[in-house]
């Protein structure tokens, strides 16, 4: 069907989850629940590093900037989320979808860049500890954070207005919860293949290229801690970047799993209005940003000792 034979489409029905039925309120306090949990742990830890000197380390401002991407995050995604399952389904203009997906990809593009960034960091410390001061500090990680934000929001604006100058007529559902590239692609009526590669190009550079830097990080970090003859001393070595090197592995496991692994694959439906794509996008987007503050927090005790400072601080205030 041509362009000019349709209808053309201004507002969007994001399909959601739908025939939940009775679990419907159930899933929508879980949402609610995991939303809270997870702004109010990325707020305390970006809180102890603002006001504990213990943690204001390159290591850990870094982790600040990665619990800030988190707290907007999930504010981008889930208050939508949440109204569309109450009304089974929900309404969005074309260009509130384009700016949920502009901010959704910046975001992710950051927390890419912020992750190449800290392996840097952690194979500073374990292969080059004797220049880890020369090398890095508090305000390069903090230039190189605004600097990532500058460059991930400009790239992905590009993909953003290549999708908003391509026509949509016809179907305007999206079978998902959130405004997501592939499925508003799918809605064009247009030429996308200058949009597809612009996105490819974009996406190996904001993601592919640090997930390649991690790669050499921790083969170089590995190298290094294979060397090291007393098992205490590997130990102690492994330990400083396990909690990272795992939040990395889940992050873009998933990430591989949502966008490149073929949709067949993964399209298998537990019910009509949810399929476990839907329920790896839901890891990728809810789960994970919670669980990262637990990750690096559980078996660190200069975080452990932050909080209980804070703790006392606020009982004797």
């Amino acid at each position: 069907m041509q362009a000019n034979n349709c209808t053309a489409v201004n507002e969007l029905v994001i399909v959601g989850f739908q025939n939940l039925h009775e679990f419907r309120i159930p899933f929508f306090c879980f949402l609610l629940l995991t939303y809270f949990v997870t702004y109010l742990e990325n707020a305390l830890l970006i809180i102890l590093v603002i006001t504990s000197v213990s943690l204001q380390t390159p290591k850990y401002v870094l982790l600040s900037l990665l619990s800030l991407c988190e707290i907007l995050y999930v504010t981008n995604l889930i208050p939508k989320m949440l109204h569309d399952i109450i009304v089974e389904g929900g309404i969005i203009t074309l260009f509130g979808c384009i700016a949920q997906l502009n901010i959704f990809g910046t975001l992710g593009s950051v927390e890419c860049l912020l992750f190449a960034l800290m392996s840097y960091d952690r194979y500073v410390a374990i292969c080059k500890p004797l220049r880890y001061s020369a090398l890095i500090n508090n305000w390069l990680c903090l230039y190189l954070g605004i600097a990532f934000w500058i460059m991930s929001f400009m790239f992905v604006l590009i993909v953003s207005i290549l999708l908003g100058r391509l026509e949509y007529c016809g179907s305007n559902i999206i079978n998902h919860f959130y405004c997501d590239y592939g499925p508003l692609l799918a809605l064009s009526h247009s030429d996308i293949q200058l949009t597809i590669l612009m996105t490819t190009v974009i996406s190996a550079l904001l993601t592919l290229l640090p997930f390649i830097l991690i790669i050499l990080s921790y083969t170089c970090i590995l190298y290094t801690i294979i060397k090291i003859q007393s098992s205490i001393g590997r130990q102690k070595a492994f330990s400083t970047c396990s909690s990272h090197l795992l939040v990395v592995t889940i992050y873009y496991g998933t990430l591989t799993s949502i966008y490149i692994i073929p949709s067949g694959a993964n399209s298998t439906h537990i019910n009509k209005g949810l399929s476990w794509s839907k329920v790896i996008s839901l890891l990728y987007i809810i789960v994970i940003p919670m669980l990262n503050p637990l990750i690096y927090s559980l078996r660190n005790s200069t975080i452990k000792n932050a909080i209980k400072r804070l703790i006392h601080f606020n009982k004797t205030s």
